[in-house]
């Protein structure tokens, strides 16, 4: 990925991202970092970056529907 998608990507995840990657990856914040800033490259941390972006938007739907109702 590049600089700029990674940036927009740590844009688009909510606070504490970086606790919730690291335990769910199983890898230290120090890692999720670095990958997530382009330092180092991770699957792994990014499948897991990208289930946390999917959860959540996936409670926000939830959410909206709920409140709609």
């Amino acid at each position: 990925m590049t600089a700029e998608e990674l940036k927009d990507l740590r844009n688009k995840l909510p606070r504490g991202w970086i606790n919730r990657i690291s335990k769910k990856s199983g890898f230290e914040r120090s890692t999720v970092h670095k990958v997530l800033h382009g330092k180092s490259n991770n699957t792994k941390v990014l499948d897991a970056t990208l289930e946390i972006l999917k959860e959540d938007k996936q409670r926000d739907t939830e959410l909206k529907q709920f409140i709609e109702s």
